[in-house]
């Protein structure tokens, strides 16, 4: 109830005690004409509308901004910098490189895909950047290509009382209005995706020494913004969840999302689960779906298949061949098929979307009918090796006039019996996909 409420917010519409999106009196401005309460918002504001969002109440949109320093032969100087993780490449603008007196390291030409598939040719130098936090208690180098222009004018965090607010969460805003002055509000530096794991290696390599271990597991642990790592035992997997969390913190980097299994707790849910009529939660990780209390992984297949109205063409099954991700190959005579088939399209030299014969049609959708049944395919991440087991490999090989294919097999012996594990298969028009098998019983994973 809002009596109850503690929270002193209020309406810049109607000065009562809700959120402005919740007001009676906008709902009402929208429902007889939304144009009157955009050009008001337009009118009330000093600024222009520059991205393609939804009119708002407000014209500012604000993105990942912030404020470093750059450092150059003759000093250092504030700068604004925008992250931009769909960016490939790092860019400084050229009067910022004047200003810090960068010598290029090469010239580049480079081709560009803009907005709606615009292509464009830029040659480009590339320089050595320095930087640091606005703080200063971080410092980094890297790459970045010089451009005249990174982006038009891009508003600043307001302040005010949710300043105080954000300050108790921890959270510093280094791009704020009272940071710089008018005169430097253009962003001169662009941080793209190459640069993400750089400042993470970078912070992984300067660990302190009561870390080193830890930081080493989970440097090679990592792919972008995920953690997969094996560990021994269960004290390993506190430890290394722990110790973890304090690294990144250093860095102002969150691990969360934390799952793991236990080998202990795993015998009892198996057991419990055989009469359970719930489904098991599936975990999604780095593609695949990862089952704790089974402990397997399969393939996440979309049961999305084609209406009467779509016409199979090549393009059609070139698009539905590539949906299945499969780092492992245990597909591999599956995902065969069609590729035997997009063959015979070459053969018959159809084009892209030329509607194929009907043989070739008929052979894809029967195939495309049966996909879904790949959800119920299951292998065991734990290669379940003891101590005194003997291991193995297997290799199988066979070929045919239209294919080839290798399957390779960690064949494990100890008291308990004899296991055989796929580790890898191969087809003939997919590399060979080893499976990284771990010899640990716990796995762990988060995300970043």
């Amino acid at each position: 109830m809002v009596r109850q409420c503690t929270n002193k917010i209020k309406c810049s519409q109607c000065q009562r005690r809700h959120y402005n999106v919740m007001c009676p009196e906008l709902k009402q401005v929208v429902s007889t004409g939304s144009d009157k309460l955009v050009a008001k918002a337009v009118e009330n504001s000093n600024e222009k509308f520059h991205t393609l969002a939804n009119p708002t109440c407000s014209a500012d949109v604000l993105l990942q901004t912030l404020v470093v320093y750059l450092y150059g032969n003759d000093g250092n100087f504030p700068v604004r910098a925008l992250i931009d993780t769909g960016s490939q490449k790092s860019y400084i603008t050229k009067e910022a490189v004047s200003k810090m007196s960068y010598e290029p390291i090469r010239a580049e030409d480079m081709i560009h895909n803009l907005f709606g598939g615009v292509e464009s040719k830029q040659k480009h130098h590339l320089y050595k950047v320095y930087a640091s936090s606005f703080q200063k208690d971080y410092h980094c180098s890297f790459e970045a290509y010089d451009q005249e222009t990174i982006c038009i004018d891009i508003p600043r965090a307001i302040s005010g009382p949710w300043t105080k607010e954000i300050e108790k969460k921890g959270i510093f805003l280094s791009d704020k209005e009272a940071c710089l002055d008018d005169s430097a509000s253009s962003v001169h530096l662009l941080i793209g995706a190459d640069i993400a794991g750089a400042t993470l290696n970078h912070l992984l390599d300067g660990a302190p020494d009561c870390y080193k271990m830890t930081a080493q597991h989970l440097q090679k642990s990592m792919y972008v913004d995920n953690c997969v790592a094996s560990v021994k035992s269960e004290a390993d997997l506190t430890k290394f969840i722990n110790e973890s969390r304090e690294i990144m913190a250093l860095g102002k980097f969150e691990l969360r999302g934390w799952q793991h299994n236990s080998f202990e707790s795993l015998r009892d849910n198996c057991k419990e689960s055989q009469n359970a009529s719930h489904i098991l939660q599936d975990i999604p990780v780095l593609g695949l779906l990862w089952n704790i209390e089974r402990d397997t992984l399969k393939i996440d297949v979309r049961n999305d298949t084609q209406s009467e109205s779509v016409k199979v063409t090549k393009r059609y099954i070139l698009s539905k061949c590539h949906k299945i991700f499969d780092p492992i190959g245990i597909t591999a005579p599956i995902t065969l098929i069609p590729k035997i088939l997009l063959q015979e399209t070459w053969k018959i030299k159809a084009n892209w979307d030329d509607i194929l014969p009907e043989e070739i049609a008929h052979k894809f959708e029967k195939w495309d009918r049966q996909l879904h049944q790949l959800n119920k395919l299951e292998i065991p991440r734990w290669i379940q090796g003891h101590k005194n087991s003997k291991h193995s490999l297997h290799v199988f090989c066979d070929a045919s006039q239209q294919a080839y294919a290798t399957c390779i097999f960690l064949r494990s012996v100890n008291q308990q019996g004899v296991t055989c594990h796929l580790v890898a298969a191969r087809s003939r028009v997919a590399p060979l996909k080893v499976f990284p098998f771990p010899d640990w019983s716990y796995w762990v994973v988060a995300s970043a």
